[in-house]
């Protein structure tokens, strides 16, 4: 079958813009616009399109609109300076939710260093960052020089993803499902095998990325692996969508292999009524069970 990115530039149809989300202290606002002006040639041109929380119009829900955009978007732009490090919100919660999100190939972070400042030492450290160097941009003799310096990284970066980003395609999604699936249940007990599976899932997600069923079985494969962290976060992205017995209990194994045994056990606790439940004449849960897992999914929903 071809794939659809082909098939765009064969009929040379115009691919979506890639979606900038700046993470950013506001003390650091003056140079954030300066940047953005960089960036407009790009904007003109279609090849991105730029979103900050200064784009929340009046009486709209910010945390969520904050929320929404992350979750759409296709570069983190990581704004570094001491305001930056020192900001609970940006650090711990933007940075946080973009960071699980680069670890299922969802988001590209890049850490843009605005000001000198320990940054290397963080888990932004591990990420190639802008200017080149990483070189802080007040540190340059013309600030605008460093600016384009960072704007020329991010068209190419940019270019780079707009030629490969998938269009939503459940169909390819789930070739690619039935495909890992395959290769689990072959080599459930090869690690090689399994990395290789959740190389495939994750493919699947870039086509589908609300498929439960595919964030499911990766989940159950990286607790195979023992990389807790990675199923633990695989858990939650299927309770943003939906809850169930089953993932529940495999979010209590990701816990317990992070050695949260008291938040694994309560879990546990909590999930006893529901596994001895038996099953009525005509295969259905009885209304108790299924108003449990309503209520499981009100509390691990989005």
């Amino acid at each position: 079958m071809t794939d659809i990115n082909e098939f765009n530039r064969d009929y040379n149809t115009i691919p979506d813009p890639i979606k900038l989300f700046f993470c950013y202290s506001r003390e650091d606002e003056i140079l954030r616009k300066r940047l953005e002006q960089h960036l407009e040639t790009m904007k003109r041109e279609g090849l991105v399109v730029l979103w900050c929380d200064r784009d929340i119009t009046a009486g709209k829900d910010f945390l969520q609109e904050i929320k929404l955009h992350l979750d759409t978007s296709d570069i983190l732009l990581a704004l570094v300076s001491p305001a930056f490090m020192s900001s609970n919100y940006c650090y711990d919660v933007e940075l946080r939710r973009a960071l699980d999100k680069y670890i299922f190939g969802e988001l590209r972070i890049i850490p843009i260093i605005l000001k000198p400042v320990e940054w290397k030492d963080t888990p932004l450290g591990n990420l190639q960052a802008l200017p080149l160097d990483g070189k802080p941009v007040t540190q340059w003799k013309n600030i605008d020089e460093g600016l384009q310096s960072i704007a020329q990284g991010i068209r190419t970066v940019a270019k780079e993803l707009q030629s490969t980003k998938p269009t939503l395609n459940p169909t390819v999604a789930k070739r690619y499902y039935t495909k890992g699936a395959a290769l689990a249940d072959a080599g459930y007990d090869d690690p090689i095998i399994l990395e290789e599976a959740i190389d495939v899932f994750k493919q699947s997600i870039r086509y589908d990325p609300s498929n439960t069923d595919t964030w499911s079985y990766m989940a159950e494969l990286l607790i195979n692996l023992k990389r807790y962290e990675e199923a633990f976060l695989a858990c939650e992205r299927v309770l943003q969508i939906e809850s169930s017995y089953e993932i529940l209990c495999t979010k209590a194994d990701a816990l317990e292999g992070l050695g949260r045994i008291e938040e694994a056990q309560q879990l546990r606790e909590d999930l006893k009524p529901i596994s001895t439940v038996e099953l009525d004449e005509n295969g259905n849960k009885p209304i108790w069970v299924i108003e449990v897992e309503t209520m499981f999914k009100n509390i691990f929903g989005p």
